[in-house]
């Protein structure tokens, strides 16, 4: 609850509280397979809407794991890019937004 509180909100009192959430997503993007996920299920979503050209904008060097030297932001980048090429190569050949938004298999 305090999660959905701090996180799902419609407006922030300051910029400093609206950065308080990045304190829960952050965290959770530190790994190779969670930012290809994120950065996939990004690219299936904008496709299910019918967006067809997107351009990401985020801080790699954010997602650095502090627990593994070895994941730097090479890394991260290598990660988010394996996302979008993946949904990229899904999408683009037959699907439509339709068949898209059906196949959403974390939302089932």
């Amino acid at each position: 609850a305090e999660l959905r509180r701090t996180i799902l909100r419609s407006n922030y009192e300051s910029l400093e509280e609206y950065l308080c959430a990045f304190g829960y997503t952050v965290p959770a993007l530190q790994t190779a397979p969670a930012l290809e996920r994120v950065a996939y299920e990004f690219g299936h979503d904008s496709f299910s809407a019918n967006v067809r050209y997107v351009e990401l904008r985020f801080a790699p060097q954010l997602h650095c794991s502090p627990d593994d030297p070895a994941f730097d932001v090479i890394s991260v980048l290598a990660a988010v890019s394996a996302g979008l090429t993946r949904a990229r190569d899904e999408f683009n050949k037959t699907k439509t937004p339709d068949e898209a938004a059906r196949s959403r298999p974390w939302r089932r």
